[in-house]
């Protein structure tokens, strides 16, 4: 007789997430044409991987740090309405807001960053 290996078939492989960031304009928490695109693209992602959604929005140091927690909020609060509409379930989708902490570029206060400006997209 064959000698057994292991304990059946070999697992399907964890699939690979993608994970994505959407950029604002300053002051804004509108999205532009490209991040309408890049929440298009994530909420495709949604639906191949079948993952909980975690929106984190951000801001630069420009402006007041109350102003630039409610603007990040603000900016999270969009994407997650555009994935809504876009089909991903409104229960898979948590949002968290940070303000001016978590910067992805160090700045001193009251420097504009655009890198800074955005809203991360994170599957998990």
């Amino acid at each position: 007789g064959g000698q057994r290996r292991g304990d059946g078939p070999e697992p399907d492989p964890e699939p690979v997430v993608r994970n994505f960031i959407v950029f604002f304009d300053w002051d804004k928490s509108e999205l532009t044409a490209t991040a309408a695109q890049i929440v298009d693209a994530a909420s495709q992602e949604s639906e191949r991987v079948k993952l909980h959604i975690r929106l984190t929005g951000h801001a630069d140091r420009s402006g007041a740090d109350g102003y630039n927690m409610g603007l990040s909020k603000n900016r999270a609060e969009t994407v997650r309405e555009e994935m809504i509409r876009l089909g991903v379930a409104g229960d898979d989708i948590a949002i968290a807001w940070k303000g001016e902490r978590g910067l992805l570029v160090p700045t001193p206060d009251n420097i504009r960053e655009p890198q800074n400006r955005r809203v991360e997209i994170v599957f998990e």
